[in-house]
């Protein structure tokens, strides 16, 4: 269930999981996209969900002790990017009399 989001967030205020250093590598308002209020708000839902941040070099992965590790091969080859050209629907007809 998803907490209600407050309509005057707290300052912020660094924990044992989201510290200061993390917040400026996110580079949340890079381009000043969001209000001081919005990024405000932006940062104390990173808080509040703060154990689903990952600041280590584990990050999206399982621990090896409950899944084994997957490695998915994979082949070298030229991804084919040929797409199909859209027939109008007014033609549609005599193209596939043709065929």
């Amino acid at each position: 269930m998803l907490l209600p989001l407050p309509t005057h967030p707290p300052d912020f205020t660094p924990s044992e999981r989201l510290m200061q250093e993390c917040l400026d590598e996110l580079n949340l308002n890079a381009d000043s996209f969001l209000w001081p209020k919005e990024l405000k708000l932006v940062i104390h839902v990173l808080k509040v969900n703060k154990c689903a941040l990952a600041w280590t070099e584990e990050k999206g992965r399982f621990r090896n002790e409950y899944f084994d590790p997957v490695k998915i091969p994979v082949i070298k080859h030229v991804p084919w990017v040929h797409k199909n050209l859209p027939i109008p629907p007014g033609i549609l007809e005599e193209v596939i009399k043709l065929f």
